[in-house]
């Protein structure tokens, strides 16, 4: 608009040039006339000089802005290709603790307790976000946390291992699921407690008079039984508690099944592969078997 405004002011400029040259215009006339053409000229010239560095602002900012898209794009496929290499392995690394423990038992758990059982890969596996941190890990103590999150839901879950007392904790599923586990100086477990919802559970092993006993019990509902840390002697342990399970209605785990695979994945994100210590202490691991039972997989890996 400008460029347009002095353009007709030097066409009106050379029209009074010409008719001063023909009607006879004084001197300082013609100056002045002359002095608003060349004003006008070196207008032009600046205006153009600010056009072509606006133009050359532009094709930077253009190519600045490419760049960053190209650069959000590249980190964009990162992320995504991070998220899902973590709940793959986490997955991975669920089904290894469970198939190590269910190895380490020298039974078939799941011909007992059907219900206890390597969880399919879910169809939704591709679409879950994972992400997990460890906050403490060393010597007598351990924390970790971790969140799943899904297109609809998202879930929470927490462990800490803390002068023999270990605690986990999900929150955001169907129900809320809180588990204590107390362990005595040299590692044996002591006291399983077991929040499913409403439900409460509370395993224990105690001595009385030189014998080893173990005693449930489920929503007031006891059990108890002579006590054997011999290997051999699990099994059949396993399949009376699973009879007396029955006696209540309580078998099936009290995980639900639409939250026993994400639980699994979340154990996966909590906790590495289970520890040869772990793996020397038979209570440790028959301790878990009850558990497995009782609240279904993967309560076996969540602690």
């Amino acid at each position: 608009m400008v460029r347009k405004a002095i353009a007709v002011a030097l066409s009106l400029a050379l029209f009074l040039l010409c008719l001063g040259c023909t009607a006879g215009v004084s001197q300082e006339e013609y100056d002045a006339v002359v002095a608003e053409v060349n004003a006008a000229q070196d207008e032009i010239v600046s205006l153009e000089a600010e056009r072509d560095a606006v133009q050359d602002m532009v094709a930077s900012m253009e190519a600045e802005r490419d760049a960053a898209q190209a650069e959000a794009t590249r980190l964009e496929a990162e992320v995504a290709d991070l998220k899902d290499h973590r709940v793959e392995e986490a997955w991975i690394m669920a089904s290894e603790r469970y198939t190590t423990l269910r190895d380490s038992i020298g039974f078939n758990l799941e011909e007992i307790a059907p219900w206890v059982n390597l969880p399919e890969i879910p169809t939704w596996l591709d679409m879950a976000h994972l992400c997990s941190t460890i906050l403490v890990d060393e010597p007598g103590a351990y924390e970790a946390a971790c969140l799943i999150t899904l297109p609809d839901e998202q879930i929470y879950m927490t462990l800490s291992e803390y002068g023999g007392i270990t605690t986990a904790l999900c929150q955001g599923s169907s129900q809320e699921y809180l588990m204590t586990i107390i362990s005595d100086e040299s590692g044996d477990t002591t006291e399983v407690t077991m929040k499913a919802g409403e439900t409460w559970t509370i395993f224990n092993w105690t001595e009385i008079q030189d014998e080893m006993f173990f005693t449930a019990d489920v929503d007031g509902e006891a059990y108890e039984v002579p006590w054997s840390d011999e290997p051999g002697d699990l099994e059949p342990i396993c399949v009376d508690f699973v009879n007396w399970l029955g006696t209540i209605n309580k078998t099936g785990g009290l995980i639900t099944s639409s939250d026993q695979s994400l639980l699994f994945l979340g154990v996966g994100g909590l906790h590495a592969s289970l520890s040869p210590s772990f793996l020397a202490n038979w209570r440790v691991i028959a301790s878990r078997v009850l558990v497995d039972i009782l609240q279904g997989v993967p309560a076996s890996g969540w602690w």
